[in-house]
């Protein structure tokens, strides 16, 4: 008796059978049948999913489709008169040429009651009023207020620099206007932190100022002078 194992772990008697009678049912005793070559391993990897045969393909067949006369695709038809990136700048260029004015100062804001001096320079217009240094530092002396807003502060690029009291913000301290529409003259906070007062109230919002209000401002204080108000415009002067 030779017992043997076939790939599928069976075993038979090879001298009875020459394949596996288990595995091939049809075998008989003696027969020279052989294991076909593409019989099934079991150490094989077997696809999950088992590819479509032939017989079972089918082959999609698109219809045909055909436009209708009535949707037939319209021919583009170009411009009459191409315009080419030459001649469309040369346009704007002339256009512009054509409708632009420059004006040398038509980007500088011009102050109410402006007027050109000798040299022919626009200053900050007529003096409406003054702010007259009545205790610290800018004592005796007087500062001009001119219509809009007048900054006041410690450094040079205010409207009103006042100097010697280092207790004044720099930039802003406060702010003095003058509308020239009612004559009134408005104290306002300014964009400092430091605070200031009004004939001595904070200030922590706009207020109309009267002649010879005091304004204090760290260690000083100024007196407002008015010159335009209802004895006085500059507009009326002009009329005359």
């Amino acid at each position: 008796m030779k017992l043997v194992q076939c790939p599928n772990k069976h075993y038979y008697d090879a001298d009875k059978y020459s394949d596996c009678p288990i595995c091939h049912p049809e075998v008989t005793k003696g027969s020279q049948a052989s294991v076909p070559k593409d019989y099934p391993n079991e150490e094989a990897t077997m696809p999950l999913y088992e590819e479509k045969t032939k017989a079972s393909e089918k082959k999609e067949v698109k219809p045909e489709f055909t436009m209708p006369h009535d949707h037939e695709k319209e021919e583009t038809k170009p411009l009459e008169k191409p315009v080419t990136h030459e001649e469309s700048l040369a346009d704007m260029i002339k256009n512009a040429s054509a409708t632009l004015t420059i004006d040398e100062d038509d980007d500088k804001t011009v102050p109410f009651y402006a007027k050109k001096d000798d040299t022919g320079a626009i200053g900050r217009g007529y003096v409406v009023g003054w702010l007259v240094g009545v205790k610290g530092a800018p004592m005796g002396k007087s500062f001009e207020i001119y219509a809009g807003k007048n900054t006041i502060g410690r450094g040079s690029d205010s409207d009103i620099q006042i100097v010697g009291d280092r207790s004044i913000a720099r930039v802003k301290h406060a702010i003095v206007i003058f509308d020239p529409k009612s004559q009134d003259f408005i104290a306002m906070p300014g964009e400092s932190r430091e605070l200031y007062y009004v004939n001595g109230d904070l200030l922590l919002s706009p207020r109309k100022l009267q002649n010879n209000d005091r304004l204090s401002l760290g260690e000083s204080e100024l007196m407002l002078m008015e010159l335009c108000g209802e004895n006085f415009s500059w507009e009326e002067e002009e009329a005359k």
